[in-house]
C-alpha cells in the first residue's frame, strides 16, 4: 500500500505491459500512474522530454512529496554462453553497456537534477543488482561488467551525496523472462 497522492512514472520497451502495471497500480485510486515507453538502448531528447512532461505534470497535481524512490531495474544478460576473450566486438560492447550501465547513469542523473533535495529532502535510489556485480561467472562476463560499473557508480554518487540513500538490491534468481533466457541457454 502506498500513501494516498503518491505519484508514479513507470517506464518499459513494451507499451501493453506499462498498461497492465498501470492496471493493477490504480487499484488504488488515490495515486497518480504515468507511463513513458522507451528503450534504454535509445534514450535520446524525446525519451527525456516525455519523462520531464511527466514530472511537471506529477509536480502540477500534488506540489509537494515527501520523498522521491527511484528504482532502477532495467538490463539485459548480454551475451551468454560466450567466454569473455570471445568478446572483442566494440559494437556488441557499446549496446551492451548503453543498456544497462549508461542509460541507468543518464536517467539517474536527469532525475536527481530535475528533483533536486531542495524540492525533495529525502530521496532513495534502488539498483538491482546481482552478486555477479562481484563475484564473476563463467559466460556471463557483460553481465557482470554492467553490474560491477552500476555498483561503482552508486558508491560515487553515495560518496558525492550523503543524503542521498542508495540501495543496492540482489534479490538473488527471480523468475522472469531474462532468468528463463539464462536457464535454456
Amino acid at each position: 500500500m502506498v500513501a494516498k497522492n503518491s505519484a508514479f512514472i513507470i517506464t518499459a520497451r513494451n507499451s501493453k505491459f506499462l498498461e497492465e502495471v498501470k492496471k493493477i497500480m490504480q487499484k488504488n485510486n488515490d495515486i497518480y500512474v504515468h507511463i513513458i515507453e522507451g528503450d534504454m538502448i535509445n534514450l535520446n531528447d524525446a525519451f527525456f522530454d516525455k519523462f520531464e512532461k511527466a514530472m511537471n505534470e506529477i509536480l502540477s497535481i500534488t506540489k509537494s512529496f515527501d520523498a522521491l524512490l527511484l528504482v532502477n531495474n532495467a538490463g539485459t544478460l548480454g551475451a551468454i554462453n560466450k567466454p569473455a576473450i570471445d568478446l572483442g566486438c566494440r559494437e556488441i560492447w557499446q549496446e551492451y553497456l548503453q543498456i544497462n550501465l549508461i542509460s541507468m547513469i543518464q536517467l539517474t542523473n536527469f532525475v536527481l537534477k530535475k528533483l533536486p533535495f531542495e524540492m525533495i529532502p529525502t530521496q532513495f535510489v534502488i539498483n538491482i543488482t546481482s552478486l555477479c556485480s562481484i563475484k564473476a561467472l563463467p559466460s556471463l562476463c557483460q553481465y557482470c561488467v554492467g553490474k560491477a560499473g552500476r555498483e561503482a557508480f552508486f558508491r560515487s554518487l553515495a560518496a558525492e551525496n550523503p543524503s542521498l540513500r542508495i540501495l543496492s538490491y540482489s534479490p538473488g534468481p527471480v523468475r522472469t523472462d531474462m532468468y528463463n533466457e539464462l536457464s535454456t541457454g
